[in-house]
């Protein structure tokens, strides 16, 4: 399964570490309003 994120408060982060973690689940995206804190998130968890 292909996921997105958008928004990176506290469960955005949380979202995109535990679907980076599964091996069935590709994180194709990661945004959020302020783009620095989308690219950071982004760029940890591929």
């Amino acid at each position: 399964m292909r996921v997105a994120v958008v928004g990176v408060g506290h469960f955005g982060k949380l979202h995109a570490e535990k679907y980076a973690a599964m091996e069935d689940v590709e994180l194709v995206a990661v945004v959020d309003q302020d783009a620095a804190s989308g690219a950071e998130i982004a760029a940890l968890h591929g």
